[in-house]
């Protein structure tokens, strides 16, 4: 008998939230949340997707924690759906490859509850994604679930200078990256940018307003509780980064002079200083020293976005992950989306026609990361 055949439905759903929590997230702040309901409870109760009636044993609803929701800027709502369909779309993986038959269902937008009863269970939940569990579907897949798993366990966003290769960024695969998909999607498209004029030309974009992190009083308030200023590295409980994922090892009075100079009272001073402003300016050298910049972009209607940017979350995992695999690393620069003036003119610049939701770094790290950092949440609170 198998490690996965002697495991019990309950062991197999935590297994599998305890792997999608390696997802990416805005400022790693993990803002999934997994309810879960037999299938009489929740056709009775919630009924959020339409979706088989076929003999179900769990029904697991997906959503966001209002309570860990960035919220100071609207585009961020943008990022929270991504991070979510990052989270759902391994979610979904991992609990297939334990051989459970599993049919993904996204929530439309404004999907509320049947009764009183189900809004109640919902509560703090803002539900985006169904997973209806049924029997086991046949044999588990340990190989490809290993395989995965120590891509997913690899991956990592890497704030470092990347080689220049000779002959251009390796062709990504991201169609063979994951073994289940939750939707297609027609409305989405990704672009790469690999001439050297190109990146330097977006890398002074990025340098003239990336400060912008900094002048939104309310979104660097945000910003700045996800940010550790301790001397930890390694596997640590809890969410956030820390500031030498940012700047590298750094001494402890270093470390001490980036927490005042950051905190949201003396950023004007810090500002007024330059000090915010050289933080910008390495950022646009930083994306000067890419071998690729990549893309995504949505070319639908507002009506249809909602449920577009939670697929946008698999998108952008299925790409990351297809870098992972080939050695190479992603590094988003999320400041110039923030802002939707700013954001259009970065697709202005980039002659792109529709709606930028994710614009990164790509490339081979010139030299490993001299500390590693893994901040996570126990997969406990995520299961309820």
């Amino acid at each position: 008998m198998s490690r996965s055949d002697a495991m019990t439905l309950s062991d197999k759903i935590r297994h599998a939230a305890n792997l999608a929590r390696l997802a990416p997230s805005s400022h790693n702040c993990q803002p999934w949340l997994v309810r879960v309901f037999s299938p009489e409870f929740y056709y009775a109760n919630l009924d959020l997707a339409a979706g088989s009636r076929h003999p179900l044993r769990q029904v697991l609803v997906l959503g966001l924690d209002r309570a860990r929701c960035l919220s100071a800027l609207p585009s961020l709502q943008r990022e929270m759906r991504m991070s979510i369909g990052a989270f759902a779309t391994l979610f979904h993986n991992f609990l297939r490859l334990q051989g459970l038959a599993v049919e993904a269902r996204l929530v439309p937008e404004f999907g509320c509850a049947l009764t009183d009863l189900g809004a109640q269970r919902l509560d703090g939940c803002e539900p985006l994604l169904v997973l209806l569990v049924g029997e086991e579907q046949g044999d588990a897949q340990p190989v490809t679930l290993a395989r995965l798993q120590k891509t997913v366990e690899a991956r990592r966003t890497l704030r470092t200078p990347y080689m220049r290769p000779q002959r251009g960024t390796p062709a990504l695969h991201p169609e063979a990256a994951l073994p289940y998909r939750l939707q297609a999607s027609a409305l989405l498209h990704w672009r790469h940018c690999d001439n050297e004029a190109d990146i330097e030309r977006l890398a002074r974009f990025v340098g003239q307003y990336a400060e912008r992190d900094f002048s939104d009083a309310r979104a660097w308030a945000e910003t700045y509780r996800f940010i550790d200023f301790s001397a930890r590295s390694g596997s640590i409980e809890g969410d956030g980064f820390n500031i030498q994922q940012l700047t590298g090892p750094l001494p402890r009075w270093k470390r001490w002079l980036y927490r005042c100079a950051l905190a949201p009272a003396l950023v004007p001073l810090s500002a007024r200083c330059g000090f915010t402003g050289r933080i910008a300016s390495q950022l646009g050298e930083l994306v000067g020293r890419s071998a690729s910049l990549c893309y995504l972009s949505y070319s639908g209607d507002a009506g249809a976005a909602a449920q577009q940017q939670v697929l946008a979350g698999e998108a952008m995992l299925a790409h990351w992950l297809a870098a992972t695999e080939q050695g190479l690393a992603l590094h988003p620069v999320s400041v110039v989306l923030q802002h939707g003036e700013i954001r259009e003119r970065l697709e202005c610049l980039l002659a792109e026609p529709n709606e930028v939701w994710f614009f990164a770094r790509l490339g081979q790290p010139i030299a490993p990361p001299a500390m590693q950092f893994r901040y996570r949440r126990t997969v406990e609170p995520l299961l309820c």
